[in-house]
């Protein structure tokens, strides 16, 4: 659901942004040299293209996944061996990681 929201959300925002850029280009045809409006278009296209290699980037990139064993695992905190042991949920716990 996340991906399928992702392929779908990217492209309607760079379609939009893409969108009202070439329009504001044109309107400013006559008052703004052709320069600075190439440099407008050059610039979302630009950030278009990012966008999508970001977006390529999340799906297929390496997660970073950390994979469980002993030595990732354990020690178990006491706070939390208590609470698994009776049954409490550990939802209110914000960190257990000693700073």
């Amino acid at each position: 659901a996340q991906t399928a929201a992702g392929c779908a959300i990217v492209p309607m925002i760079v379609t939009a942004c893409v969108t009202v850029t070439h329009i504001s280009v044109g309107l400013l045809e006559a008052a703004v040299p052709a320069g600075p409006r190439f440099a407008l278009l050059a610039l979302i296209y630009a950030e278009a293209v990012v966008a999508f290699l970001c977006l390529a980037g999340v799906l297929w990139g390496d997660p970073g996944i950390v994979r469980r064993s002993r030595e990732t695992c354990l020690p178990l905190p006491e706070e939390v061996r208590r609470r698994l042991e009776c049954g409490e949920s550990l939802h209110s716990l914000t960190s257990n990681i000693d700073a």
